[in-house]
């Protein structure tokens, strides 16, 4: 399965400490940014 590019533009300050951040949670940017797409998708349900 072939999976899309995600690309945002970040200035290079919030790029490493979302990067740190990741590290420190054990995940990759990637993984991360998926999971933090999907709460916010879960509260936007909750409230409509």
């Amino acid at each position: 399965m072939k999976m899309s590019t995600f690309h945002l533009r970040l200035p290079k300050e919030l790029h490493d400490r979302f990067k740190a951040a990741c590290a420190l949670k054990g995940m990759g940017m990637r993984e991360r940014m998926i999971e933090l797409i999907l709460n916010s998708l879960k509260e936007d349900e909750k409230k409509g």
